[in-house]
């Protein structure tokens, strides 16, 4: 999305997305970071990096598996690898 911009400021932004379990941080080597829509590896409906805000999604799922944060989530906001895939060109 930004350059130099946080996960959780990310995702607080993303609207829907943000919120989402489907949703998984991509971080960049330069120092961008993307929200990856996992539901595009199964479903055509949706695509790989969304246009942010989403404010309507079909494949929406609340993402609350730790009092109340994101999955995967860290303290700083990064989401991690255990939070439902391998990184971005991995096999699984």
């Amino acid at each position: 999305m930004t350059r130099g911009e946080d996960g959780a400021t990310l995702r607080a932004r993303a609207g829907q997305c943000g919120m989402c379990r489907h949703a998984r941080l991509i971080a960049s080597d330069r120092g961008s970071t993307f929200l990856l829509c996992r539901l595009s590896r199964e479903d055509p409906r949706f695509v790989r990096y969304p246009r942010l805000p989403m404010v309507r999604c079909p494949g929406y799922e609340a993402d609350t598996a730790r009092d109340g944060e994101p999955a995967g989530s860290g303290a700083d906001g990064s989401r991690t690898a255990d939070a439902g895939g391998s990184p971005e060109g991995e096999e699984e």
